[in-house]
Parts: structure tokens; sequence; C-alpha cells
């Protein structure tokens, strides 16, 4: 059977484990299902049985063939899908072995293999935290100009770095309260490192938002246990693709939905249906 989009033959083993692909010792195979990765050319493509059961081969280390068509576009994303950062999990096609689509990258093999595939924003409070830290260590700067220079304004500068702070912390919550935004050069370091802590754990997040609890945090919106914990484990968005083959076109749809209601600006709803040909010339 001819691989399309390749040179290449694949002949059926006898005991149907698979298939040899091109010459006799070549060493290149398919498995049961006609999926594999082939070497022709200089070039590695990857092996799937359409559904008339003809092979198709595409590569994937090299620029699609043509572009991509958005059939359907909703949300505020409507760039077509394209080639990605590298997957060097993938042995033989470590290059342009994501695709990006709807502003998320999504794995190529497992869209080849099982048909799709999901993906991940950035956890909201490790994000969150990283971005406290930042500020934290500004003011531990600040606080050291200000014993070496006595006509250094501390106080607005503190300010500054208090409402980048509560940005943050609204961004996360959705809470409306203000932080307890001490300006005293002895404990504004501190005052950062218990808005640090907070953010550092599950527990940390609970105790520092259950309402009346001995570490309640101002600022941060009240919490049960169980909401502290699913809160430390949100993340900014979801994301899913699924792709399918019909001859040397691919065709799919992809999601990305924001994921959670503590945040005052979720990532914008998207959605996209697209197809492009993946024939290669040989």
């Amino acid at each position: 059977m001819d691989i399309g989009g390749t040179g290449l033959a694949a002949r059926a083993r006898e005991d149907g484990s698979g298939y040899d692909v091109g010459a006799e010792g070549s060493g290149l195979s398919l498995d049961a299902d006609g999926m594999g990765e082939v070497t022709e050319g200089g070039g590695t493509f990857r092996v799937m049985r359409n559904d008339d059961g003809m092979l198709m081969a595409t590569r994937f280390d090299m620029d699609f063939v043509g572009d991509a068509m958005v059939l359907v576009s909703k949300g505020t994303y409507t760039d077509p899908p394209k080639l990605s950062t590298d997957n060097k999990d993938m042995p033989g096609n470590q290059k342009n072995t994501m695709v990006n689509i709807v502003g998320s990258d999504f794995s190529v093999g497992d869209l080849l293999g099982s048909g799709s595939d999901s993906a991940t924003g950035p956890n909201i409070v490790a994000k969150a935290r990283g971005e406290i830290v930042k500020i934290r260590n500004r003011v531990v700067q600040l606080v050291a100009l200000a014993a070496d220079d006595s006509g250094f304004d501390l106080d607005t500068q503190l300010g500054i770095q208090w409402a980048a702070a509560e940005t943050i912390v609204q961004r996360v919550y959705g809470s409306s309260e203000e932080l307890e935004e001490t300006l005293s050069a002895s404990r504004v370091v501190d005052a950062f490192d218990r808005i640090v802590e907070a953010l550092s754990s599950p527990e940390a997040l609970a105790a520092a938002t259950l309402k009346d609890g001995p570490d309640r945090l101002q600022g941060l919106a009240n919490r049960t246990a169980a909401q502290a914990a699913k809160d430390f484990a949100a993340v900014e968005w979801t994301a899913e693709a699924h792709l399918g083959a019909i001859g040397s076109t691919r065709f799919g749809a992809a999601t990305r939905k924001g994921t959670t209601k503590a945040q005052t600006t979720p990532a914008a709803d998207r959605s996209q249906a697209f197809a492009w040909s993946t024939m290669q010339d040989t």
C-alpha cells in the first residue's frame, strides 16, 4: 500500500503485527493500525490511516502546505492554526510538533494519535504569588534606599507597590476589600511576606481566607476550606482540540474557556473550526 504524501510503500506482515516500510532492511515500520513515523527524503512523516483505509503521511517538521482555512471562529481569536514549539519528547520528529489553535498549543502527536488533546493556562494563585514576590523584593530595596537616604519619599513609593498588590489580589479573588497597607519601614516587608505565605499552599490559603480565622488576612475574600482548595488549583483557562482527516485534508475544531469567576477579567472564550491541506510533494 502506498503511503500518500511520500514515495514510500508499506507491506503488511503476514502475522498482522504491522507494516514494514520502504526497502528491505530500512528499519522503518508502522504498527497494526498503520500509525507511526517514517523518514523519507530527509524529512520525518507522521503516518495515520484515513477513514477510507488508506495510509496518509503528514510532515510536521516544516510549514503546512498552503494556508490553513478558518471555517468558523467565535471569540476574540481568529488566527488560523500554525505550527509552533518543539516537542522534545517525540522521537524522530522534534521540530514543530505543537500546533497553535485558539491561542493554545496542542500536541501534534496526540492529535494524530487519539484525535484530541487538551491544554491549560497558568495556575492563577501561583502566577499571583510570583508577582507578589517580585513586589515584595522591590519593597526590600525601597526600604534599604530609605535607610541610606533621609530625603527618599518611602511612603509614596510603598503606596505604589501596595496599589499593584491590590490589583493582583482583586484579579484573583474579585474582592473589593483593600489590603492593610502599612507604610511602616519596620513592618512592610513582613506584611508582604504574609501575602506570599498565604498564596503558598492550599492550607495557608484556607487559613488566610477563613472568615474570623486566626490567620485571616484583610483583603482576601472569605472562603471555606473547600473553596480555598478549589481556588488554589484553578487555572486561567482550559482548552481542547479535535482533529480528523479526509484524504490529504486535516480538519478539526478547538475551544478555549476561562475557568473561574473569581477573576474580574477572565480569559475570553474562543472556539474555532478549521481545515488545511497536508499533502506533501515528493
